[in-house]
């Protein structure tokens, strides 16, 4: 019943954001309107697609595996992101916004004046976006194999998609695309929470464990150091706020993008230590979230 109802949101919201895409497609060429749109993000959808950039695979998916393995510690992710925000509403997307530029590499450039300086940070913009597309891909392909085992198709056809409506729409499509699906996903994972938690009865949060172990290979410090950064500098981020219409706007957005992530975070932790009480054993590449259901 969960897998036929997933593959056929997942099929509205393809089609959706195809149509989107025709509707909402570029009236003219301009690397302006294509790459930025039109620098008109208000604070609202702003904020929304902010958080379309972290409400998914590793927010929601890694955190609740994390959590599984290390309970409470497994926010620590979702809390680095957050703390990245804070430095970004206490001005620093502000000043972003200030320089008028269409990438991050350009800052190089304009504040700089050095083009190979320019060069070298659009090579790790490439290698660090390419990263973190095959994550996204390795996050959607453990949901796929967790609802039927068998992921393939239904994976090329869902990024097919994705990459079509990203290049056939430009960034305004991007936008209103992100605000829906962030709309869904926090509404799908909130119902199935609070589901799951009326079916076995509140006293089983009461009673999971809080002392964990701390994740090994990696120390707290850093745990939180590289998400904080990696806000600070992402293209994917950046990009939201080269294209918000005022400097206040994004330190706005930011700000409650911030607050909305810290209590959305607690659903994925909580989610993945009741997987673990419930003694429920995730495969290799599987998600405990999805096995929960």
């Amino acid at each position: 019943m969960y897998t036929s109802y997933i593959y056929i949101s997942l099929a509205i919201i393809c089609m959706l954001s195809i149509a989107l895409a025709y509707f909402f497609r570029p009236k003219n060429s301009s690397y302006n309107e294509y790459y930025l749109a039109s620098r008109s993000l208000t604070t609202l959808p702003l904020m929304l697609t902010l958080l379309a950039t972290q409400i998914g695979g590793g927010a929601i998916i890694g955190t609740a595996n994390m959590s599984y393995e290390n309970g409470l510690w497994g926010i620590l992710y979702n809390v680095g992101i957050c703390l990245g925000f804070m430095v970004l509403a206490l001005g620093f997307a502000a000043k972003l916004r200030s320089f008028n530029v269409g990438t991050t590499s350009e800052l190089f450039l304009q504040r700089f004046g050095s083009k190979s300086l320019q060069k070298f940070s659009s090579l790790l913009f490439c290698l660090s976006m390419f990263g973190i597309l095959v994550a996204q891909i390795v996050a959607s392909k453990s949901v796929l194999l967790a609802i039927d085992g068998s992921s393939t198709t239904p994976l090329f056809v869902f990024w097919g998609i994705i990459i079509f409506y990203t290049m056939f729409g430009g960034f305004k499509t991007v936008v209103i695309t992100d605000i829906i699906q962030v709309a869904f996903v926090v509404l799908v994972i909130g119902y199935f929470f609070f589901s799951l938690v009326s079916d076995l009865g509140f006293d089983e949060l009461r009673n999971l464990p809080i002392d964990s172990p701390k994740p090994t290979g990696i120390s707290t410090f850093n745990l939180l150091l590289m998400p904080v950064c990696f806000s600070l500098i992402e293209q994917d981020l950046a990009q939201r706020f080269f294209a918000g219409k005022t400097q206040q706007a994004c330190s706005k957005a930011s700000a409650l993008a911030c607050i909305i992530i810290v209590i959305f975070s607690v659903i994925p932790v909580l989610l993945g230590m009741l997987a673990k009480a419930n003694g429920i054993v995730p495969d290799d590449g599987s998600s405990v979230i999805i096995l929960l259901a």
